[in-house]
């Protein structure tokens, strides 16, 4: 028989652990809804943050293109901002709404504020995220290294950065790249990011004849990986003893120091030797102006007038030297100078280390912005001839004003004045024409892989293009 006061005790207990599991379980039920609650209101809390980042900064870009943007040339340029700025203000809060709906709530607004610029069908004026401000400043993106064009519907490398992961690959310009990853491209552009297996088709010419020759098929693995893209200009020999300068970029910090210094004594024994010279500009997007004027003084030697930079009002030429940007590579003297006297007169300086020479300049539709003013600049200055394709056709003066309310590298880029070169000539929508066109062709490219360089070699040491180039006077 059981003892009546134990079993009166394990009742009792039996009560208590009943008592303390729901005690525990209505505590546990407490924390989880104060976490859910915490979590709600965090998350409502952080959408109402989010939201008044990108209403802050939608405000920002109405507010820029009314104050800052470059003065409208006549009437009808005039409507169109009024118009964008009363339509910008009006649809914020219906923007906002879409944009937060979003899976990436900042892209979305830099896509469709972009999409809202386009309007006034000028170059320069974007919202530039961070990976591309990066990009464009530093050099340094998550690349291949690869560059590829769209020829005779057939995407074609047409350089292979070094030390980079498609040279690493045994890529090399005339590749035909089929497939990424089993899947066709659709652009060329995106060569320089895609990662995964490449299958390219490879023609191998013996002696750089059109006939006799022989495909390969090769699969390729290749991971894209941060890459710092080469910015600053460089100068050697071509096989056959061609002096070649190549000019990536005119961002001001390569344009000082020992390593610009060390170009313009090269450049100064090059032309004491009457060297022909070629001076490649193809995919330079730009940079700063006083960048390219250093460049255009080391090809010219003395100085004169290039271009002017304005808000509307062009000075005399004989005035020209009142309103000169001084040789100092710093953005914001450029700033300030252009809102004191709404003009700047772009002179190239007197240079004593410098080439003067027979010049060659290679440009294409990537050759846009300083580096298509370089390219006019080089177009009328003697012994020069321009090769290649009509330039992009993008010259503004573009400031960058930071969208901080949305995060650490968003940017309006907004054009803020015009450019007119000393002859009259207006470059923006137009670009620069070449003296000689240099037209792309899937045999040419496969066969020599850059066939501009080559036909440009050619007609340095013999003043005349290879038979078969395909070129237009």
């Amino acid at each position: 028989m059981s003892n009546p006061t134990t079993s009166s005790e394990a009742v009792d207990r039996l009560g208590d652990q009943r008592s303390a599991v729901q005690v525990v379980g209505f505590g546990l039920f407490k924390v989880l809804l104060c976490s859910l609650v915490f979590a709600i209101c965090g998350r409502g809390a952080f959408i109402w943050v989010e939201a008044r980042g990108l209403e802050q900064a939608w405000w920002r870009v109405c507010d820029l293109v009314e104050a800052e943007m470059l003065p409208p040339a006549d009437e009808h340029e005039r409507r169109r901002q009024n118009d964008f700025i009363e339509n910008c203000r009006r649809d914020s809060t219906a923007e906002i709404s879409l944009i937060l709906k979003a899976r990436e709530p900042k892209r979305e607004f830099a896509r469709r504020m972009t999409d809202r610029l386009s309007i006034f069908r000028i170059s320069h004026l974007y919202i530039s995220a961070p990976q591309e401000t990066w990009a464009i400043w530093q050099g340094e993106s998550v690349d291949t290294g690869a560059r590829a064009k769209l020829i005779d519907g057939e995407v074609v490398l047409v350089e292979v950065l070094d030390d980079s992961p498609a040279q690493e690959a045994g890529l090399r310009a005339g590749d035909l790249v089929l497939s990424v990853g089993s899947q066709p491209l659709s652009e060329p552009q995106e060569v320089q990011s895609l990662s995964g297996v490449w299958e390219i088709l490879r023609t191998h010419r013996e002696k750089r004849e059109k006939d006799n020759s022989r495909e390969s098929r090769l699969s390729v693995p290749i991971q894209a990986r941060p890459l710092q893209v080469p910015l600053a200009p460089s100068l050697w020999r071509l096989q056959s003893g061609t002096a070649y300068m190549r000019i990536p970029s005119f961002l001001p910090q390569v344009f000082e120091g020992e390593g610009w210094q060390e170009m313009l004594v090269a450049l100064g024994e090059l032309s004491r030797r009457r060297s022909p010279l070629i001076v490649d500009v193809r995919r330079n997007a730009g940079g700063s102006f006083p960048a390219a004027l250093r460049a255009i003084s080391a090809l010219r030697c003395r100085p004169g007038l290039v271009g002017w930079v304005h808000r509307g009002f062009i000075p005399s030429i004989e005035e020209a030297s009142q309103y000169a940007l001084p040789d100092d590579l710093s953005a914001q003297i450029q700033l300030e100078r252009l809102t004191r006297d709404g003009a700047l007169s772009l002179m190239s300086h007197s240079q004593q280390l410098c080439y003067s020479g027979p010049v060659l300049v290679l440009v294409d539709e990537e050759t846009a912005s300083v580096a298509e003013i370089f390219a006019q600049a080089m177009k009328e200055r003697p012994e020069t001839r321009v090769l290649g394709w009509p330039t992009a056709g993008q010259v503004v003066m573009a400031r960058w004003f930071e969208l901080d309310s949305i995060g650490p590298g968003y940017n309006l880029v907004l054009p803020v004045a015009r450019y007119d070169s000393a002859k009259g000539q207006t470059l923006e929508r137009r670009g620069v024409r070449p003296d000689v066109e240099l037209i792309r062709d899937l045999q040419s490219t496969q066969r020599l892989g850059d066939p501009w360089l080559y036909w440009a070699d050619e007609y340095a040491r013999s003043g005349r293009f290879p038979s078969g180039a395909s070129v237009s006077f």
